[in-house]
């Protein structure tokens, strides 16, 4: 690289967003430099010439890292002070949790799970009524649910898009 060597972008990089997963690919023989790159937490190594089994194995490596680290999504956050706890369902507000009905819940987390997708009323109703297959349709019902939710959670969290759906915004 022309600017910089791969331990200072990684530093850089880990400035910026520390949970970044880095793998570095070099033709560096130097064992100080495996050092300092291990001291600062790199997923992965790879000695130029590259091997496809070796390119392979690190990225499967630090894939199963991903997928077996519980914490990485655990939180949504969505301001400063406003937070979804993932694993319990719970919803924080500056640390304190607001109380949700077990619907208010499922909708929360059918909004927060899918991110700048819309759904309809009927979709949620689905979502939130699927185990009580007696149970009409009624826009009046997620309209209410709504309004409700709305009470309790920031202005404007929960966007509407009259011919598209309600959605969370990511950040």
């Amino acid at each position: 690289m022309p600017n910089m060597d791969g331990i200072t972008l990684s530093k850089e990089i880990y400035r910026i967003n520390p949970k970044q997963k880095i793998i570095i690919i070099s033709s560096y023989n130097e064992t100080n430099y495996f050092i300092e790159l291990i001291k600062i937490g790199i997923s992965g190594f790879i000695k130029k010439p590259l091997s496809l089994t070796e390119v392979i194995d690190i990225i499967y490596e630090v894939c199963m890292q991903l997928c077996n680290d519980k914490e990485l999504n655990r939180y949504i956050e969505f301001s400063k002070y406003l937070k979804w706890d993932n694993k319990f369902k719970i919803l924080f507000n500056n640390n304190i949790e607001i109380a949700l009905t077990m619907n208010e819940i499922n909708l929360m987390n059918l909004l927060v799970n899918n991110l700048n997708k819309k759904f309809t009323d009927l979709d949620i109703f689905n979502h939130i009524y699927y185990n009580n297959p007696e149970k009409e349709f009624s826009i009046d019902v997620i309209k209410g649910l709504l309004k409700r939710l709305r009470k309790k959670i920031p202005k404007n969290l929960i966007k509407n898009n009259p011919k598209q759906g309600y959605s969370i915004k990511d950040n």
